[in-house]
């Protein structure tokens, strides 16, 4: 009986240490896991890789004491943009892109009564401002002059400041996000257009009605992106003499 007794308790410390052993092997493999859950690899955020060089950029949080010996100016240039609750006011907008639906009637082809000037230039310089309100954004653009067609003003300018609705706005998380309406694209740094332009007292800039592109193959109205079946297939300097003749008529 003793020797029973032994065996039985042998066997019994045997298969607790067994069962000791098993249920600490399965209960690290648990902690193990559950540590490589917890210091997973996170994933990569999205980069932006998009090429907004040649868009105007405005951080979202900027000071206005830098430009406050003009600010009074433009402040009456921002005020052509207040009351739209265009741009996202959060930290972190969540967005890449922002167009914006207008219902805007669409500007005649050549709206020559209602022009101020009209130009063809390259535009060379581009800045995009906030709204005094920063709900709207807009684009300032340097604007060197090739040609004169009209100018109901006195002098003759060598580089005209225009502006437009969008830019892009950055973020203070670094984000970009690029406003833009659907029917009225933005000019970009380095091409050259025939410009519509209209100026009123309440703002010291010219404000583009409409504009064509004249550096693509095919010239094109901005607005709406139209291609111009008229002048699909002229060349620049064809449609520039179509343009003066139907002034010269005016």
């Amino acid at each position: 009986m003793e020797y029973n007794r032994i065996t039985w308790g042998i066997v019994s410390l045997v298969v607790l240490v067994t069962g000791a052993i098993t249920f600490g092997v399965f209960e690290g493999r648990g902690q193990e896991n559950n540590l490589q859950s917890t210091n997973a690899t996170p994933t990569p955020e999205i980069k932006d890789n998009r090429d907004l060089s040649k868009y105007g950029a405005v951080e979202y949080i900027a000071s206005d004491v830098e430009n406050r010996g003009d600010w009074d100016k433009r402040r009456r240039i921002n005020q052509r943009y207040d009351d739209q609750g265009w741009v996202y006011n959060a930290a972190t907008p969540g967005v890449g892109g922002v167009g914006k639906m207008t219902h805007d009637p669409t500007p005649d082809a050549f709206p020559i009564d209602e022009s101020f000037l009209i130009v063809a230039g390259e535009v060379h310089s581009v800045n995009s401002f906030l709204s005094n309100d920063k709900g709207g954004v807009y684009t300032e653009f340097k604007i060197r002059v090739d040609e004169i067609l009209k100018n109901i003003g006195k002098k003759n300018p060598k580089t005209v400041t225009a502006d437009r609705e969008g830019g892009v706005v950055v973020y203070p998380n670094g984000q970009r996000v690029l406003y833009q309406s659907s029917e009225k694209a933005l000019p970009v740094s380095g091409s050259k257009y025939l410009f519509f332009l209209r100026r009123d007292d309440a703002s010291p800039n010219y404000e583009i009605i409409t504009s064509y592109n004249l550096s693509s193959p095919t010239i094109y109205q901005l607005e709406n992106s139209r291609s111009s079946d008229a002048f699909r297939n002229e060349g620049k300097s064809t449609f520039l003499e179509i343009v003066r003749s139907k002034i010269a008529r005016h």
